[in-house]
């Protein structure tokens, strides 16, 4: 069960995270983690850097 305070912390999200944070949660298995840590670890795409990014002047085009 979640937490109160992580239900709070949840609902300050956007909807997209929401449901990205819930899948995450649901799939924490070795394999599907180890997939995404190699995607973190990977030099940031324009795209990534772009949503990462809080200007949209600093995005690079792909």
């Amino acid at each position: 069960m979640r937490s109160s305070e992580e239900k709070s912390q949840l609902k300050k999200f956007p909807k997209r995270l929401q449901s990205f944070y819930a899948n995450w949660s649901k799939h924490q298995s070795p394999e599907w983690m180890d997939a995404k840590l190699v995607v973190f670890r990977a030099p940031p795409s324009s795209r990534y850097r772009c949503a990462a990014s809080s200007s949209r002047d600093q995005c690079d085009p792909d």
